[in-house]
C-alpha cells in the first residue's frame, strides 16, 4: 500500500521580503459589502430576463458582491438601476434616491410619521407565480396587504402577469441616510412591484407608487429611472433616446465578432397623471378620462467628461440639488442641455437615429450611463404618484438591429400594455417531419387569466415578409381559453416568426405582433455531450458529489451550412449547478452540410452530494444561427451511484521548513506499489512546481508539475494514486497581532492597540467604517540562514507594520 507516512516535503524558502502594503477606502460609487448586506432582495426569473430586486430600491446589482445582476439569457446587460425622487419642500430641495448607494431602506411609515421595519422579515421581497396558493407558496400565504401589497377583489393576492414581486421601502430611517443624501428625507414610502410575462420574454415590467407620508406637500417633484448598462464590454457602450416611445437604449459600440451583439431599451409606459378635464391619460391595464400624463424626459448624463454633465457625488450639500437639476435636464450649473446639431435647449440627450446617422449622435464609446425622468407635480401629504416602466433585452447579430427591436418592442408595449393582462398568452408552435417534403404545424395558444375569447387567428410568416401559413385556432370545448390547431404544409428550413389576432366576445380585435419568434419547423441540428473529466474517482460517469467537464460536438445534417452558431447552456435540475456560475456559450463560425465540430469549451457541472443516485438532470441549448434560425435541446444527464468511492490522506512531512500539505487520492488499490514517495516543491520558476519521486526506486514520476488546478484534472494518476489538492503557501503573513516593543516604540509613533487579520499580503484593521482603514508599510526582521532557508529563533519572521494616515507620516506600530 502507498506509505504516506513518508512522503517528505522539502521546501525551500524564498529570499529576504520588503513588501510595501496600501490599504485604501472604498472607491467613489461602491459600497461596502456589510451595507450590500443590509438589503433583502429576490430574483425576477419568470421569463428570458433574471435580475435581483432589492427592498432598498435598487434592481439588477448583485445584493452580495456588488457586481451585474441582469442578464438576458444568462448574458448580463446592466450593472445597477435604481429610483430617483426629488421635491421642494418649504424652498428646501430634498432628494431620495438608488444607484450605486442608496437612501431606502426595506419598510413603512407608520400614521405617526415614524418609520418601522427594517429588520422585520416581513419587508422582505415577495415572489409569487400564477398558479400558487398558500399551501405551496409562504410568500403568497404571508401576502403583506396590511402594507399595501396588491390584492384582487377577492382579497387575495394579485399577480401581475405570470410572475410578481413587490417589496416596500421608505427614506424616513435618518439613521440610514448619509451613504447618498445628507439633506433631510421627504418621508416617502415606496411600494415596488415588478412582473413579467412567458409570452414577452425579453421584458420586465415595474411600478413604483410613491407615497407622500409627511405633513408637507412635496412642489414641483420630479421622480427617474437611472441606469448603469453593460451590454457586452462595458467601455464599449453608446446610447440613444426616442422621445416618441418614452425610451433611452444602450447598444454595442462596435459589432462582436464572437457573440450576440446586445442592447437594452428602458421604456416609461405611464408617468403620473394629473387632472386635465378633456385629456385621456394611459395607466396599468387603463384609460383615465380628464387626465394627462406628465411629459417624459432623457436628461443628459456622463461617467466621466464633460464634467459638468457627471454623476452625483455622494454625501455633499449638494447632492440633492445636483439630482433635481439632473432630473430636470439641467447640469451641475442649473444649465440645460444644447443639441449641438441644432444648437437649441433639449431635454432628450442624443435623440437622433444611429440607424440614418442623423440628429444628435453618441458617438465615443465609453462606459455610460442612461436616465429616463418625468415631472414636475405636486404631491400633498397621503397623496400617491405611480410610475410603470419596462425593461427590454435583446440580442441580434448586427448591433444597430438591436436598436430597431427595442423599439419594435416599445412601440408594442406602448400600443397594447393596457391588454397585455387581459391577453397573456403562452404560445407553442411544433413541426413535424413528414415524409416527403411535408411538415404538419400544430399551434397551440393559452390565454390567461381566463377571458371571454371566442377565438384567434395565428399567422405564420418568414423574415422576408413571406406569409407561411393563416390558421385559424379554436376552442376544444373545455371553455379554458387553450386554443389550437394543425395543418399540412411543405417543409421549409426557414426561420419564421407568429402574429396573433385575438377575437372578444364583445367584438374586438386585439392584433399581438411577433409572439414567437426564430421559429424552425424541422429540427436537423444534432447535439451530443461526453463526460471527459470526473473529480472523484475519474471513471467518466457523474456522481454525487462530483464535478464534471462536458465536451460538445454538433452535427449539421441539414442541406445548407450553418453560420454564426452560438449556443447558450443552462443546467435544469435541483442540487445542481454551473460551476462558472453563469450561463455558459458555446460558439462555432461555421459548420458545413453534413459536418460534425467539436467545440472547444467546456461545459463544467457541480453536482451537489445530496443528488440522488438514478435520477437526472438536463442540459439545455439554445442555439441561434444566422438567418433568425433556433433550436432548443435538451439533454439528460444521468448521475450514478459511485462503483468505488476514493479514499483520501494527507501527506506528512517529514523534512523542511514550510506550511505546505499535500492532499493524496487512491483510485486503484491494486496498482499500489507499497513504496516510499517524496514530493519537493519547485520554487525556482515563475510559479511554484512539485516533484513526485519513487523513492525506493530513485525514479521520478513528476517532475516540475505544476499544482493541482481545483479538481487536478491536470496531474496524471501514477502508481494507482494522484495528487489532488496541494496548500503551498507564497510567502505571506501567517497572522496580525499586537506587541510591545521593548523600551518603547520608536519616537513619533503611536501605539495601534486592535488586532488585524493577514489576508495573502494585506493586512486589515478589524474596522467598522471604511474611513479608518489606513495604508501600512510591513517590514520583515530575522534574517533567513541562505545554506538551508531556515529562519531563526523564534521561528518565522516578524512583521512590524507602520500604519500611515495621510500615506506618508508613520502613526503606529503593530
Amino acid at each position: 500500500m502507498l506509505n504516506v507516512k513518508n512522503i517528505r516535503l522539502v521546501v525551500s524558502l524564498l529570499g529576504v521580503l520588503l513588501i510595501s502594503i496600501t490599504i485604501y477606502a472604498a472607491k467613489t460609487h461602491k459600497i461596502s459589502i456589510s451595507q450590500l448586506w443590509k438589503c433583502r432582495y429576490n430574483y425576477f426569473d419568470d421569463n428570458r430576463i433574471r435580475s435581483s430586486v432589492r427592498n432598498d430600491g435598487v434592481f439588477g446589482r448583485h445584493p452580495i458582491n456588488g457586481s451585474s445582476d441582469l442578464s438576458l439569457d444568462g448574458v448580463f446587460v446592466v450593472y445597477s438601476s435604481g429610483i430617483w425622487l426629488a421635491a421642494k419642500v418649504d424652498e428646501q430641495i430634498r432628494a431620495s434616491a438608488s444607484d450605486f448607494n442608496s437612501d431606502w431602506v426595506g419598510g413603512v411609515i407608520d400614521v405617526t410619521g415614524v418609520p418601522f421595519g427594517k429588520e422585520d422579515p416581513r419587508f422582505r421581497v415577495y415572489k409569487i407565480n400564477r398558479g400558487d396558493d398558500a399551501a405551496s407558496n409562504v410568500d403568497y400565504a404571508e401576502w403583506p396587504h396590511i402594507f399595501g401589497a396588491p390584492v384582487d377583489a377577492q382579497a387575495t393576492p394579485k399577480i401581475f402577469g405570470d410572475q410578481t414581486l413587490w417589496c416596500s421601502f421608505s427614506d424616513a430611517f435618518v439613521e440610514d441616510r448619509g451613504n447618498y443624501n445628507i439633506c433631510p428625507p421627504l418621508k416617502a414610502e415606496l411600494h415596488q412591484t415588478v412582473f413579467g410575462w412567458e409570452y414577452l420574454d425579453n421584458v420586465m415590467f415595474l411600478q413604483w407608487d410613491i407615497i407622500n407620508k409627511s405633513d408637507e406637500i412635496w412642489e414641483d417633484a420630479f421622480l427617474g429611472l437611472w441606469s448603469d448598462p453593460d451590454v457586452g464590454d462595458a467601455n464599449n457602450d453608446l446610447v440613444c433616446s426616442d422621445s416618441t416611445l418614452n425610451l433611452v437604449i444602450c447598444y454595442d459600440g462596435t459589432n462582436s465578432s464572437y457573440f450576440h451583439n446586445h442592447a437594452v431599451g428602458y421604456q416609461i409606459l405611464a408617468s403620473p397623471t394629473i387632472y386635465s378635464p378633456g385629456d385621456t391619460a394611459v395607466a396599468l391595464w387603463e384609460e383615465k378620462i380628464d387626465y394627462r400624463n406628465l411629459p417624459v424626459y432623457s436628461p443628459r448624463i456622463h461617467k466621466h467628461n464633460p464634467r459638468e454633465w457627471g454623476e452625483v457625488v455622494y454625501s455633499s450639500a449638494n447632492t440633492a440639488q445636483i439630482i433635481y437639476y439632473r432630473l430636470n435636464c439641467l447640469n451641475y450649473y442649473g444649465e440645460p442641455a444644447i443639441d449641438p446639431t441644432t444648437g437649441r435647449p433639449t431635454k432628450w440627450a442624443f435623440s437622433g437615429d444611429p440607424i440614418t446617422g442623423v440628429g444628435w449622435q453618441d458617438s465615443i464609446p465609453q462606459d455610460r450611463r442612461m436616465i429616463l425622468s418625468t415631472g414636475p407635480l405636486t404631491i400633498a401629504p397621503g397623496d400617491t404618484a405611480t410610475i410603470v416602466a419596462a425593461v427590454i433585452a435583446v440580442q441580434e447579430y448586427d448591433r444597430l438591429e438591436n436598436i430597431i427591436e427595442v423599439k419594435r418592442v416599445a412601440n408594442i408595449l406602448k400600443k397594447h400594455h393596457k391588454y397585455l393582462d387581459l391577453f397573456s398568452v403562452k404560445v407553442d408552435v411544433l413541426g413535424e417531419d413528414l415524409s416527403p417534403g411535408q411538415v404538419l404545424v400544430t399551434v397551440r395558444a393559452a390565454f390567461f387569466p381566463l377571458s371571454d375569447l371566442v377565438g384567434a387567428e395565428a399567422i405564420l410568416w418568414d423574415y422576408s415578409g413571406n406569409q407561411i401559413l393563416s390558421l385559424m385556432l379554436r376552442d376544444d370545448g373545455a371553455t379554458d381559453n387553450i386554443f389550437g390547431a394543425s395543418e399540412h404544409i411543405p417543409e421549409t428550413n426557414d426561420a419564421l416568426y407568429l402574429d396573433l389576432k385575438v377575437f372578444t366576445a364583445d367584438g374586438d380585435t386585439v392584433f399581438m405582433p411577433k409572439v414567437k419568434q426564430n421559429i424552425m419547423l424541422t429540427d436537423r441540428l444534432d447535439i451530443q455531450t461526453v463526460i471527459i473529466n470526473d473529480s472523484k474517482n475519474y471513471d467518466g460517469e457523474a456522481n454525487p458529489g462530483e464535478n464534471i467537464e462536458l465536451s460538445t460536438t454538433f452535427t449539421n445534417n441539414y442541406d445548407f451550412d450553418i453560420h454564426q452558431l452560438r449556443s447558450y447552456v443552462k443546467i435544469l435540475g435541483s442540487r445542481v449547478s454551473n460551476y462558472y456560475d453563469s450561463a455558459l456559450h458555446l460558439s462555432a463560425d461555421s459548420i458545413l452540410v453534413g459536418e460534425t465540430v467539436q467545440l472547444p469549451e467546456i461545459i463544467s457541472v457541480n453536482i451537489y452530494t445530496s443528488f440522488p443516485a438514478g435520477e437526472s438532470f438536463e442540459l439545455c441549448f439554445d442555439s441561434y444561427a444566422s438567418n433568425h434560425r433556433y433550436w432548443q435541446k435538451i439533454i439528460p444527464i444521468t448521475v450514478n451511484e459511485y462503483d468505488y468511492y476514493p479514499e483520501e490522506m494527507q501527506a506528512t512531512q517529514v523534512s523542511g521548513k514550510s506550511d505546505a500539505s499535500f492532499m493524496i487520492r487512491i483510485l486503484d488499490p491494486p496498482a499500489l506499489t507499497g513504496h516510499t514517495y517524496e514530493i519537493t516543491i519547485v520554487d525556482s520558476l515563475e510559479q511554484y512546481r512539485f516533484n513526485l519521486t519513487d523513492v525506493d526506486l530513485g525514479t521520478r514520476l513528476l517532475g516540475n508539475h505544476l499544482l493541482p488546478e481545483t479538481f487536478a484534472y491536470n496531474i496524471p494518476v501514477t502508481d494507482g494514486f494522484k495528487v489532488v489538492k496541494a496548500n503551498v503557501p507564497y510567502s505571506r503573513l501567517a497572522g496580525v497581532y499586537y506587541i510591545d516593543i521593548e523600551g518603547g516604540h520608536p519616537v513619533g509613533f503611536d501605539e495601534f492597540t486592535d488586532d488585524g487579520y493577514a489576508f495573502g499580503n494585506q493586512v486589515n484593521r478589524v474596522c467598522q467604517d471604511d474611513n479608518e482603514m489606513v495604508a501600512v508599510q510591513i517590514e520583515f526582521t530575522n534574517p533567513f540562514k541562505a545554506t538551508n532557508g531556515v529562519i531563526g529563533t523564534p521561528q518565522g519572521q516578524f512583521a512590524y507594520c507602520y500604519a500611515q494616515a495621510d500615506k506618508t507620516q508613520p502613526i503606529g506600530v503593530f
